[in-house]
């Protein structure tokens, strides 16, 4: 089972976009890339701010680091609109991979026709992780 984290310090730029990143690892060096779907969460209560993003890891691609974007307005409980500030926000993550499938060789003991390959279909993963940062 891999790991993964948002970075603990994020920019929180001027405009609507708002780039968020951090380490993923899936432990399995045959997988190359996941797709990370996320939550971001700042305030309390009635207050709170809640925006989603999605983003992509690639292995070797921004010092291994996944990279997703999102607006910096989210929905509040009320169904209104709120903005990110900086401060210290939650994130809620979900990246999913697909681990490749393997051929081996089944040699069944008194199998009369030889050894038998044998397909062990590709698995999708699931990865999740919820930390607070900053917004700065």
């Amino acid at each position: 089972m891999g790991y993964g984290r948002f970075d603990r310090r994020i920019p929180l730029p001027s405009g609507d976009t708002v780039q968020v990143r951090g380490p993923f690892d899936p432990e399995d060096h045959e997988v190359n890339e996941g797709h990370v779907l996320y939550l971001v969460i700042q305030g309390s209560g009635a207050d709170s701010v809640v925006c989603k993003g999605l983003g992509l890891w690639q292995r070797g691609e921004n010092n291994d680091d996944w990279m997703g974007q999102m607006s910096r307005w989210g929905e509040k409980p009320d169904g209104g609109s709120g903005e990110i500030q900086t401060g210290v926000a939650r994130g809620i993550a979900l990246a999913v991979v697909v681990r490749p499938g393997k051929l081996f060789r089944d040699d069944a003991p008194g199998s009369t026709s030889g050894p038998t390959m044998i397909f062990d279909p590709p698995q999708v993963e699931g990865v999740t992780w919820c930390a607070d940062f900053t917004f700065t």
